[in-house]
């Protein structure tokens, strides 16, 4: 894992962020990072449409955490 991934697994460890949210602290190229479905799955992340809101919600995994140690 290179410094900008732990840099936003950490980031997503201190909170929930929706995508939006995530553009904006970390840029595009950052976010982009994560659509990648076998990353996810290794980071520990979690993609959660909320139905009402209609907006994406980043959490990462107590496993995931590992990663951060």
């Amino acid at each position: 894992m290179n410094k900008e991934q732990r840099d936003i697994l950490n980031l997503l460890a201190s909170k929930s962020m929706n995508e939006r949210d995530m553009v904006d602290v970390l840029g595009r190229s950052a976010v982009d990072l994560f659509f990648d479905l076998d990353e996810l799955n290794f980071l520990g992340l979690v993609k959660t449409r909320h139905l009402f809101a209609g907006l994406d919600t980043w959490t990462i995994t107590p496993e995931g955490r590992r990663y951060l140690k």
